[in-house]
């Protein structure tokens, strides 16, 4: 199999190797445009050179970015992608997605005839159309960067998942409810006690149609819900591509393919049984007074609103369609005087 097609989603705990899955789909490195948003990843690319390693190109957005508003930064990478050639390189790497599709609400705000005829006069309706055109204007720049390589691949770090102001002792990827949408496959990698190469959870499969005779348009299912290397697989890449000479079909998942507990609760975005616990406990001392579906990571809220420009109203009204749920008038104040 050569480089997978499409567009993949890499996200997973820390130093896990998420970087190096990215970059090792069996593309060569000239073939590779790496668009770099995480400054642990530079001292990668460093060592790539170190070692004769050339990517074909390689776009520093740390730097980029320094001193940047959302809106410049968002131009500012958008005419690198606009400028790329159609099979110029065969993969697109953003390492991270996250800040570049954050960005892109400030364009939309710029650019209001782009995407609506008029937009409503009251504020929190047009609050949400807006957060609407942003999903869709990240939806047709990853269509983009379909057109321009074979695969594109998208990684977000996690961030700590919240109820009230306390962590549940989960994690969810840093990334928009758009990326289960467009893209074919999605991972989650965990420490492996027993390799280097992480255990892969898959948070969307893949799949794969063929037209048998008598039956019409078949689909299987290419991998299982938890990836575990073999002894001898170099990568997730290596257990991608035995999974595609041999699928799981509808065939019983094998012991090494059953997720836990915990990584049950990842698959499903649930909580586990301990942490249910935890939470109900905090729920009867009257710290909550929601659901943990419902919850907030309001170190994140309170991070973007800091960065936000514009009266307190309007960045309540951003930050409640962008993390959907409810920011009041009194919270931005708050975290913008610095008292979260």
């Amino acid at each position: 199999m050569s480089t997978l097609p499409g567009i993949i989603h890499i996200t997973g705990e820390h130093d896990v190797g998420v970087t190096n899955m990215a970059l090792g789909t069996g593309a060569p490195a000239k073939q590779i445009a790496f668009f770099d948003d995480d400054v642990k990843t530079q001292g990668a690319v460093e060592e790539m050179k170190e070692a004769g390693i050339e990517l074909g190109a390689y776009y520093d957005l740390m730097t980029l970015g320094t001193k940047k508003k959302d809106l410049d930064f968002y131009k500012a990478v958008q005419a690198i992608i606009d400028g790329i050639k159609p099979g110029q390189f065969d993969v697109i790497i953003f390492d991270t997605w996250t800040r570049f599709a954050r960005a892109m609400h400030a364009y939309v705000e710029a650019n209001p005839g782009e995407f609506r005829v008029k937009y409503s006069k009251m504020g929190q309706i047009k609050g949400g159309q807006q957060w609407q055109d942003t999903h869709q204007l990240e939806a047709q720049t990853i269509n983009q960067l379909k057109t321009l390589a074979r695969t594109v691949i998208l990684t977000a770090h996690l961030k700590d998942h919240r109820i009230g102001d306390k962590a549940t002792g989960k994690q969810v990827p840093a990334s928009s409810k758009m990326i289960d949408t467009v893209c074919n496959l999605r991972v989650w990698l965990r420490p492996n006690p027993d390799s280097p190469v992480p255990i892969a959870l898959v948070l969307k499969r893949l799949d794969v149609k063929q037209e048998v005779e008598g039956e019409g348009i078949v689909t299987t299912s290419v991998l299982p819900r938890k990836m575990t290397p073999y002894p001898g697989d170099k990568s997730v890449w290596d257990v991608i591509r035995r999974y595609f000479a041999n699928p799981i079909g509808m065939r019983a998942p094998t012991p090494e393919e059953m997720p836990d507990a915990y990584e049950i609760s990842i698959l499903e975005g649930t909580l586990t049984a301990e942490q249910r616990r935890t939470f109900d406990l905090m729920l009867k001392a009257g710290l909550l007074d929601e659901e943990p579906e419902e919850a907030l990571d309001l170190e994140a809220i309170a991070e973007r609103a800091r960065e936000l420009d514009g009266p307190p109203m309007k960045i309540a009204t951003m930050l409640s369609e962008e993390f959907d749920t409810n920011v009041t008038v009194a919270q931005v104040v708050r975290w913008r005087r610095g008292d979260d």
